[in-house]
């Protein structure tokens, strides 16, 4: 019997700039600015995350809990 692990406990913390591009859009947010604001960093920070500095570690699984938060809301809408 396969266990049930929690999705934070699989996920990888890679990321490169289209699947952070995904994210974000998928997440709600229309472009970096819409994602600086909510984060309170400045656009220019998030602009140069995966190619000047590297994505910090927490924005994927922020990210990806953002998307599934939004999906259960549409359960719970349906």
């Amino acid at each position: 019997m396969q266990e049930n692990k929690p999705f934070y406990t699989t996920l990888s913390f890679e990321l490169d700039l289209q699947e952070f591009k995904a994210l974000y859009k998928q997440a709600g947010f229309k472009n970096k600015n819409e994602l600086a604001k909510f984060l309170d960093l400045s656009h220019t920070t998030i602009n140069m995350w995966g190619s000047v500095t590297p994505f910090p570690r927490y924005i994927k699984p922020l990210l990806v809990c953002m998307i599934q938060a939004q999906e259960n809301l549409n359960l719970f809408k349906q």
